[in-house]
């Protein structure tokens, strides 16, 4: 495993696997969620508006795992699957 974890540019911690994958900036989906966009969950996006504004805010962050943002699991790729 190491050696090709190695060959794929991922060393020490940074393993593929289960993990969570952190946060994201208001500036990086404002659009999605105020441009009208139909290709994402309405509960979700009404929850990150509630963090969001439609202007400033581009520091706030938002979690892109909402059933486990602070644990160490793969929560992430069953939510994204669902």
């Amino acid at each position: 495993m190491d050696d090709f974890t190695g060959k794929k540019g991922f060393h020490g911690r940074k393993r593929p696997g289960p993990h969570t994958s952190g946060q994201a900036q208001c500036s990086s989906f404002r659009s999605r969620i105020y441009g009208g966009d139909t290709n994402i969950n309405a509960p979700y996006a009404a929850s990150l508006r509630a963090n969001c504004p439609q202007s400033g805010g581009n520091g706030n962050l938002a979690p892109l795992d909402t059933t486990t943002p602070n644990t160490f699991d793969n929560a992430y790729y069953t939510d994204l699957l669902s």
